[in-house]
């Protein structure tokens, strides 16, 4: 039979613990306990959205009837009610009558407050002889400090050593799951415990370098995060992209904050899940609580892109009457073939795109990011990353006229504008230029034909010549 010891805690500024219990005095006598180093195996999936799947083997010699089995070391945000434990031989060997999880971890604070209103000792040195003695102190608040009874007296915040005879129930000193279950097999067995929790996530960080004109190369980072209050050592890890419906509870917030390592790893394979995507890395590896870990996705090398400016006006309606010349700079867009011809062709989790570009002195600068939602292959990236510096234009009203109007409900306008571009590069540029329409619109008139029309938008493909200008000029008629 296990036997509880003494625990020895000093309380002074800082608080320190001057001895430590032993590790299997953490239950009562009857509970068998688990703790980490009795895994066997053990298995992390971790979703988008701070949820993660643990599969905890442990290999454990319960006897057969009736018995509590701590499993020391889980999650300290577990989900309990998702909780499955089972016998990885025999799938019926094993009913769990009823569970519980302790959370309230051990501390010098801890102890002290489930200590209120009992008996403890306090052991105090003379500071001229040395000799120690030990006094009964009755704890009566730990509120903003320590107050115990000595005698007939009071003390605050007492100095010596507080000795405590007992270990308070249900205080651990790690989240512990107990397992109230009736097995059928005695003997050695491996078992498994699964839950959901909370306090691991993922996310995808990629950096490209434009190598020319039309190419560039592509790398990608998933960066772990361990925050549930253990360690999972030596991990299956695998990760799911997607977006999985989860019914959100009132959390508990993290208290820990993350410290970062480093683990570059040869790329990840990819498979489908139901409608979501599931990488698997390559090698086991360790997270630490309260710890991120950077982890490699995959490279790709020469991948296609293509550079566009873009201008967007404001949209063209019945109140811009008299509007005001607008100058207007055209957005830095950098779109990306998802597909295997252009030497990429993979599923891409979301996260944030850093771009950068070598200087004429062979220094990589950085240019700009942006954020892509899951990526599935062919599809098409398209990276926002600035305004042009030498690139403008100028965007003058130069007529508006209303054509038909009824009861001021319904009108139909007739508008002109004129887009003079302006280039201050050394070379030509050809840009896009988007004007959008509020209402049923159809162009009566224009210097240049659009490249394409949508419902409500026209775009033209205007090529600007070096250090020079182009102008264009169009009339719409709308009704609205």
């Amino acid at each position: 039979m296990l036997m509880t010891p003494k625990a020895f805690i000093r309380l002074s500024a800082p608080i320190a613990v001057t001895a430590l219990l032993a590790s299997h005095s953490y239950a009562a006598d009857s509970t068998i306990n688990s703790q980490l180093q009795d895994q066997t195996g053990l298995a992390v999936t971790i979703y988008n959205g701070n949820l993660a799947l643990v599969k905890d083997q442990r290999r454990l010699n319960i006897p057969k009837g009736e018995h509590d089995v701590a499993f020391m070391g889980v999650s300290g945000l577990i989900k309990p009610e998702t909780a499955l434990l089972r016998n990885t031989q025999d799938a019926n060997a094993v009913k769990v009558l009823e569970q519980n999880f302790d959370f309230d971890l051990l501390s010098p604070q801890k102890l002290l407050e489930k200590s209120l209103g009992k008996t403890i000792k306090i052991a105090r040195t003379n500071p001229a002889t040395g000799k120690e003695t030990l006094q009964n102190a009755e704890v009566l608040s730990t509120n903003n400090g320590v107050i115990v009874k000595i005698g007939d007296t009071l003390e605050t915040n007492p100095t010596g050593r507080f000795i405590f005879d007992e270990l308070p129930p249900n205080l651990r000193a790690q989240p512990t799951l107990t397992n109230t279950l009736s097995n059928k097999r005695s003997g050695a067995q491996t078992y498994e415990l699964s839950y959901l929790t909370q306090g691991l996530n993922w996310q995808a960080d990629y950096v490209a370098e434009i190598t020319n004109s039309d190419t560039l190369d592509l790398a990608s980072w998933v960066t772990l995060t361990n925050n549930s209050n253990t360690e999972y050592r030596d991990a299956k890890i695998q990760l799911i992209a997607g977006d999985v419906n989860q019914v959100q509870p009132k959390t508990r917030p993290l208290m820990m904050a993350a410290r970062a390592s480093n683990d570059f790893q040869e790329s990840a394979p990819v498979e489908d899940l139901m409608e979501y995507k599931l990488y698997t890395l390559p090698r086991k590896t360790t997270l630490a609580n309260a710890q991120t870990k950077q982890v490699s996705l995959f490279n790709a090398s020469n991948v296609q892109s293509l550079q566009k400016l873009i201008f967007n006006a404001s949209t063209i309606s019945r109140y811009n009457k008299g509007q005001q010349p607008q100058s207007l700079k055209p957005t830095v867009e950098l779109h990306i073939t998802n597909s295997k011809k252009a030497n990429l062709g993979l599923a891409l989790p979301k996260g944030i795109v850093r771009v950068y570009q070598r200087d004429s002195q062979g220094n990589a600068q950085f240019v700009g990011e942006d954020s892509i939602n899951h990526t599935a292959e062919n599809d098409t990236l398209k990276l926002t990353l600035g305004k042009s510096f030498d690139v403008g234009a100028k965007r003058s009203q130069t007529a508006f006229n209303i054509l038909e109007q009824n009861n001021r409900q319904t009108i139909t306008y007739s508008t002109s504008y004129n887009v003079k571009f302006t280039n201050a590069k050394t070379e030509p540029v050809t840009v896009s230029y988007v004007e959008s329409f509020s209402g049923e619109w159809e162009l009566t008139q224009n210097s240049l034909k659009p490249q394409e029309t949508a419902a409500y938008q026209a775009t033209w493909q205007i090529t600007i010549p070096a250090k020079g200008s182009t102008n264009l000029s169009f009339t719409a008629k709308v009704k609205q």
